[in-house]
């Protein structure tokens, strides 16, 4: 066989010896395959800054698990130095943060923030957004829906009651999630390891003198969450109101948000909050559960 025709490889001991002919299979050795796409780079454009800041990013969001330097930058076929700027400029802008690996990166509470706004604003008008109407026109009081924000409860669609008693709030306002009902139904459906780090990494604020702050007590609550499958939270951030929540599930039954409404005690007591206000939530909740379902396979 002609030299030309023959290919060569380096052996352990850097000594070159004759391969196969190409297209062939080795004469001995391992097989040789394909790379999996999974370990190939992305083919994503790069070439200007911004496309590479945005494959970086799109590479971070798309993970299932943090990631480090130098697997964005093997990913993305990146120069290290250049991948650690972008990740650099990227943190400066809150749009990823640090895992708590210190040298893994995953989403930034602004990207977070940037997302669900985005889908709050798509579903304006739509069909979850006239639920959450309905609700708070047959309660005639503000109702919320939440989801879960690093260690916050965002609060992502809200319809305001008529009465000038009321909470004042916004979308996008950010609320503990020890002391809100939102947040009580959100923690009672985590794991408890990641329970306990949210509810011990900082101290747990007292907003009232009904605020719960001891994780014991918590934990209490979580059960009883849990079994009812609901909470009334009496004056937990607010003196002198109560909030009813509930869990929202997507069809593989995980809660992935909380729907919520709160009421004065001038015109509710926690009587009427669990027999009254309750069932109305768990009602409102299950047809927005419908439409999650029915989005579900386009999602």
């Amino acid at each position: 066989m002609a030299d030309d025709q023959r290919s060569t490889v380096r052996t352990g001991n850097g000594r070159r010896r004759a391969g196969a002919a190409a297209g062939t299979r080795p004469a001995t050795g391992t097989e040789q395959f394909l790379r999996s796409p999974h370990d190939a780079p992305s083919e994503r454009s790069t070439g200007s800054a911004l496309e590479r800041a945005l494959a970086v990013l799109e590479t971070v969001v798309e993970s299932e698990v943090p990631l480090g330097l130098q697997e964005i930058a093997t990913r993305l076929s990146l120069p290290r130095q250049s991948a650690h700027r972008i990740l650099s400029q990227l943190l400066d802008a809150d749009l990823i943060q640090r895992h708590y690996d210190r040298d893994r990166f995953v989403l930034g509470a602004r990207i977070r923030r940037l997302a669900l706004e985005t889908m709050y604003r798509t579903h304006v008008g739509g069909p979850v957004h006239a639920v959450l109407v309905e609700l708070a026109e047959r309660t005639g009081e503000t109702c919320n829906i939440g989801v879960l924000d690093s260690d916050k409860v965002l609060l992502v669609d809200r319809v305001e009651s008529h009465w000038a008693l009321r909470v004042h709030s916004e979308v996008g306002k950010r609320v503990d999630l020890h002391s809100s009902a939102m947040g009580q139904v959100l923690l009672a459906h985590l794991p408890k390891g990641r329970r306990h780090r949210l509810l011990t990494t900082t101290p747990l604020r007292r907003y009232t003198a009904h605020t719960l702050h001891e994780e014991a007590v918590l934990e209490e609550r979580f059960t009883l969450i849990r079994r009812q499958g609901y909470v009334v939270s009496n004056q937990g951030t607010t003196a002198g109101m109560f909030s009813v929540a509930v869990p929202l599930r997507d069809p593989d039954g995980r809660v992935v948000a909380a729907v919520a409404c709160q009421a004065p005690m001038v015109r509710m007591d926690i009587e009427r909050a669990d027999t009254e206000l309750a069932p109305v939530l768990i009602d409102a909740a299950a047809r927005i559960e419908q439409v999650i379902a029915a989005d579900w396979p386009a999602a």
